[in-house]
């Protein structure tokens, strides 16, 4: 079944969210995103309280029918530190979707990526490494037309998550218009 609203969800340290809604035409319209900030001086157990009560907020307002979510790739965190506010913030919301009746879609990063053209690495040219997190948020700017700066990464993802599940669903996809 086809949501008439999405929520889309990038869990990390802060809490990237975009919400979607279906048009009368079937396509998709981004009608919310932004990042959730938590207080770098709230300890782990309160960052994901935080979280808790902000999903809750987001689910109160817009009444989504499902959840997109950005799948954890746990080896891709430097620190156990944010490997754990990932994981905590993915269980947060999995547990957040349940006790609504959610259905929780998770959405794979290789998907994302591909679908927005994005890769990591190094240039070539310069043996330089590539910031995909840059260039994801260009991406979803150029799509969506939206001025995400670049320390709204978890924002872009969020959009990128939504719009990467909504174009596994249709063919219409998923547009700012």
């Amino acid at each position: 079944m086809m949501p008439n609203t999405l929520l889309a969800i990038d869990p990390g340290f802060s809490l990237g969210h975009s919400v979607w809604q279906k048009q009368p035409n079937s396509a998709y319209k981004l009608v919310e995103q932004g990042q959730l900030f938590a207080s770098p001086r709230y300890s782990e157990f309160d960052r994901l309280d935080d979280v808790d009560r902000r999903l809750a907020q987001l689910i109160s307002d817009w009444r989504p029918d499902a959840i997109a979510i950005e799948n954890v790739i746990i080896g891709n965190y430097k620190s156990a530190t944010a490997k754990m506010s990932c994981l905590g913030t993915y269980i947060v919301a999995f547990m957040a979707a349940g006790n609504h009746g959610i259905p929780l879609h998770p959405v794979a990063v290789q998907s994302i990526k591909a679908r927005f053209g994005v890769k990591g690495g190094k240039d070539k040219a310069t043996g330089k490494k590539i910031d995909a997190k840059k260039l994801m948020v260009a991406a979803v700017n150029k799509e969506f037309g939206l001025n995400l700066k670049a320390k709204e990464d978890d924002a872009a993802d969020a959009v990128a998550v939504g719009a990467t599940y909504i174009s596994s669903l249709t063919k219409e996809g998923a547009s700012n218009a």
